[in-house]
């Protein structure tokens, strides 16, 4: 994403390292980590959330009703199929 491309940018030239500099170095060096991480540890973090809320409340009904969804229709591109493929994206493909 551009947003990304533009913090990775500032973080170089924070550091006045050169642009072919590796990305994780410049990340480690600052403390900090890509937006994507962070984006994915947060939708981690509301699905847990979600998930271990009871059953009759309105998110936890949402959320099973798209889960099934994912389960008629594999192919649509729903929320519940992106958290659904986070542990397969990082290698976790028996979670």
């Amino acid at each position: 994403m551009a947003i990304e491309r533009v913090q990775l940018k500032f973080c170089k030239d924070l550091l006045g390292v050169k642009t072919t500099t590796q990305n994780d170095f410049v990340y480690g060096e600052l403390g900090r980590t890509d937006l994507l991480n962070i984006r994915t540890l947060n939708v981690i973090r509301y699905w847990l959330k979600v998930s271990s809320l009871e059953n009759h409340k309105y998110a936890k009904c949402m959320y099973l009703s798209m889960y099934q969804q994912l389960e008629d229709e594999p192919e649509r591109n729903t929320w519940v199929k992106m958290v659904k493929n986070v542990p397969i994206l990082l290698g976790f493909n028996g979670v």
